[in-house]
């Protein structure tokens, strides 16, 4: 098939895409306590978007294709539908295979990212910019 495609006079130059390696794991840094709205967050007004226009996330399911998620994660625990509906069935994907009966994360940063989204420790440190998803 790529013969074929390369021969097409309408096709200059094929190239192939990188292969992409996760990378393991690194030691994690000595977590420290935000307090109130992280400076992210306000950084790009997503509170006063909360504020002004009352838009905050709510009725909204919110997804993350990355290196996988920590349900199990303080601030993430109570946002996973899974919890709720007391199953995985059809509330995440692992694109990679790693994790085929629960959702889990190996490096972190897509725990991470989904924390950007909707993060919240339940004690009033907001992370996450769709606070009611």
């Amino acid at each position: 098939m790529v013969d074929a495609l390369a021969a097409r006079s309408d096709v200059a130059y094929l190239e192939l895409a990188p292969v992409v390696q996760i990378p393991e794991s690194i030691a994690e840094a000595p977590a420290i306590a935000p307090q109130g709205v992280e400076w992210g967050v306000q950084k790009i007004r997503a509170d006063q978007v909360w504020r002004d226009f009352d838009v905050n996330g709510a009725g909204i399911v919110v997804a993350n294709v990355d290196t996988g998620v920590d349900y199990t994660h303080p601030a993430l625990a109570g946002k996973y539908r899974g919890a709720a509906t007391g199953s995985h069935d059809f509330n995440w994907y692992d694109p990679t295979g790693t994790y085929p009966t629960r959702p889990g994360d190996n490096n972190g940063h897509g725990t991470h990212t989904m924390g950007t989204m909707v993060g919240d420790d339940g004690t009033g440190n907001q992370v996450g910019v769709a606070l009611l998803a």
